[in-house]
C-alpha cells in the first residue's frame, strides 16, 4: 500500500524491514508532512500550489488555470455607459395643471394633510378640513395647538390634497405650498361652515374657553404628479 502527503512517498509496510526501519521510515514521512504547513494551507484557500520554480500558481494534476467562460452586463459594457432613469416624478405636471388638480380634488371627496414646522425644525402634519376660497384654501383652528403655535413662528405650510375617488381627476394628489395668514374667529362661526361643508351641517361639540382662529393659506406653487402610465 502506497500513501502520497505533500510529494512525499511512503511505502507501507515495509517489505521484510526491521520494525525499527520501518518507524524510522514513517516518523521522516510524518516529519516532512508537519514542515511544510504554509503550502497545504495556501492549497485550501486557492485549490492550487506553485511549481516552485516560476511562482506561477498550477492547479493539481499540471493542468492550466480553468475560466468558467461567463461574462456579464458589467463585464461587455463600458465603463460609464450605465442607463440614468428619467424619473417622471421629479418635474410633475406644469404649474397651471398642478393648481388644476388641485382646485378638482378640492371640488370632491378628498383628505387633506396639513405640514408645518416644529421649533427644531422637524415636520408637524395634521389632518384638517379645508375649504377653497377663490386661488385660496382656509381652515380653522384653535389658540394654543401644535400646528398653531408652528405657524405664528414660521407662515411657511405645506398641504396635501389627496383624492378619495379614483380617476376623478388627472392626478390622484396634489400639494400646495405657500404661506398662512392667521384671523381670530371668536364666535367660531367659520368652524360652524366647516361643519357645514364636511359634517352635514352637524353642530360641532362644545369647546368651553377655546379661541378659534381662521387659517388662510396663500398659494405660492403646486405639485401634481403626471397621470399614470402602464407603458
Amino acid at each position: 500500500m502506497t500513501h502520497l502527503a505533500s510529494n512525499v512517498r511512503v511505502d507501507w509496510p515495509p517489505a521484510r524491514m526491521p520494525s525499527s526501519t520501518g518507524q524510522t521510515l514513517l516518523d521522516t514521512a510524518l516529519v516532512a508532512i508537519a514542515s511544510r504547513p504554509l503550502q497545504s494551507s495556501a492549497l485550501a484557500r486557492s485549490g492550487s500550489v506553485s511549481d516552485g520554480k516560476s511562482g506561477q500558481a498550477r492547479f493539481l494534476g499540471g493542468s492550466s488555470p480553468v475560466t468558467i467562460g461567463m461574462t456579464t452586463q458589467h463585464d461587455r459594457a463600458p465603463a460609464g455607459s450605465a442607463p440614468t432613469y428619467a424619473d417622471p416624478l421629479k418635474k410633475g405636471v406644469p404649474a397651471d395643471r398642478a393648481l388644476q388638480a388641485a382646485r378638482q380634488i378640492l371640488g370632491g371627496p378628498h383628505l387633506s394633510v396639513l405640514a408645518t414646522t416644529n421649533a427644531d425644525g422637524s415636520a408637524q402634519m395634521s389632518v384638517i378640513f379645508v375649504k377653497p376660497d377663490g386661488d385660496d384654501i382656509l381652515f380653522s383652528t384653535i389658540e394654543g395647538r401644535r400646528k398653531t403655535t408652528n405657524m405664528l413662528r414660521d407662515p411657511r405650510v405645506t398641504l396635501l390634497l389627496h383624492s378619495l375617488v379614483a380617476s376623478a381627476t388627472e392626478s390622484a394628489y396634489a400639494t400646495i405650498h405657500g404661506t398662512v395668514e392667521v384671523t381670530d374667529d371668536p364666535s367660531g362661526a367659520f368652524h360652524q361652515v366647516m361643519y357645514n361643508h364636511h359634517m352635514g351641517g352637524a353642530t360641532p361639540p362644545p369647546e368651553p374657553g377655546a379661541h378659534r382662529l381662521i387659517v388662510r393659506v396663500r398659494p405660492r406653487r403646486a405639485y401634481a404628479p403626471p397621470p399614470y402610465s402602464s407603458e
